[in-house]
């Protein structure tokens, strides 16, 4: 109601409404009408309780209003497809065999016409997630296996894609995702979901579509809890648990230069490398002896052993490199090579091993120059747990 409202008392607001993001409004229309704009046109009139909610989503800047893959393309859906129908009909009772056959020729062109002008239009087209059709693969059998961990009576904290997999309990609590348009509503429900002491926290770090891990971290950071499962970086805790896991996988994860974040380097084109990108030395930044930080990973208890891949470009200018593994504002252990000792142009395995014997929430495989003089390049940093 509140956009007829706004119109009839700002008229002059229709122009920059409609041409919002006019290019998307424009896909939304043809690809609405595109495939059966031909048949459509023989019964138009099925279309008028369509008006309405066009006249809504054009106007709007609320991107779901006006694109295909979310639930609102239901209000107009139904009337398109019944005029569609209706002009299908009239089109296969003609006077004669000739007008038949015309007919069917000019609704031919029309679909290719259509599939031909939507193509390129809809390339990289993506569904809203939540809306996707779901699919049962290796990782969804982990989630439900370690869902199934967790006792029927229990109370849970999850994030809003693992919820469905505990929506039949009665104490099972999602994050609430954020929103910018009612921010004092939001900060009430996240004072109070977060209040919640439940006995399991339920999370999937590479799987988070409205990002509210970092606040049921703060729940697991805050209260007693220990780590029961972990497998494929989903993590089940529980409140006041103190023996090891019950069940894990142990840890082999690639962090790729990508993933990392440069200071004294820069991406670079190597086809040498895992990705065809690598991290080089250039001198960026010198006011800082950091090479890259991060990537914030969230561990277990355990043994590790990092293995930075690295190479110079010129043994011979003998600068030092440190890496090491940061965790807890606390280096846990670090090791220094000189670039001499590496062969030029080849890539070579430094090992960094190290134990937690804690859970850490933000490990860093970090990179520092101890001189200036050197042409080291990083290609992927990789990170097993050890036996």
């Amino acid at each position: 109601m509140k956009i007829p409202l706004h119109l009839i008392r700002n008229p002059g607001t229709i122009l920059g409404a409609l041409t919002y993001e006019w290019y998307n409004k424009v896909v939304y229309i043809l690809g609405l009408f595109a495939p059966v704009v031909f048949l459509v046109s023989q019964s138009p009139q099925y279309l008028i309780p369509t008006i309405p909610w066009f006249a809504i989503s054009l106007l709007s800047n609320y991107p779901p209003y006006y694109r295909i893959g979310f639930q609102y393309t239901a209000y107009v859906i139904p009337f398109i497809y019944a005029s569609m129908v209706a002009g299908l009909g009239k089109l296969s009772q003609p006077p004669n065999g000739i007008k038949l056959r015309r007919n069917m020729r000019v609704l031919a062109v029309a679909l290719i016409a259509s599939s031909l002008t939507l193509s390129p239009l809809t390339r990289g087209f993506h569904m809203s997630p939540a809306y996707q059709k779901p699919g049962q693969t290796k990782r969804t059998d982990i989630t439900h296996d370690m869902a199934s961990m967790i006792p029927p009576e229990s109370t849970v904290m999850t994030q809003d894609n693992l919820f469905p997999h505990l929506s039949d309990r009665e104490h099972a609590y999602v994050m609430v995702p954020s929103t910018f348009k009612d921010v004092a509503t939001w900060k009430n429900a996240i004072n109070w979901i977060t209040s919640l002491e439940t006995e399991y926290v339920f999370i999937d770090m590479e799987t988070d579509p409205h990002d509210t891990v970092k606040y049921l971290l703060d729940i697991v950071k805050r209260g007693e809890y220990g780590l029961v499962s972990f497998h494929d970086n989903i993590y089940l805790y529980k409140r006041d648990y103190r023996t090891p896991p019950v069940s894990y996988e142990p840890i082999n994860i690639t962090h790729t230069c990508l993933e990392l974040i440069p200071q004294n380097m820069k991406a670079v084109t190597d086809k040498t490398g895992s990705t065809g990108r690598v991290l080089a030395y250039s001198n960026t930044s010198i006011r800082f002896r950091t090479l890259w930080y991060g990537p914030y990973q969230i561990l277990p208890t355990g043994d590790y052993e990092a293995s930075f891949r690295v190479k110079t470009v010129d043994p011979d200018a003998g600068g030092y490199v440190t890496v090491d593994a940061y965790a807890n504002r606390t280096v846990l252990e670090k090791v220094t090579f000189n670039e001499s000792t590496l062969k030029e142009d080849e890539w070579t395995e430094v090992r960094l091993r190290f134990t937690l014997t804690d859970v850490v929430y933000d490990l860093e495989l970090r990179g520092f120059l101890v001189t200036q003089n050197t042409t080291i390049m990083l290609d992927r940093i990789r990170l097993t747990q050890t036996p």
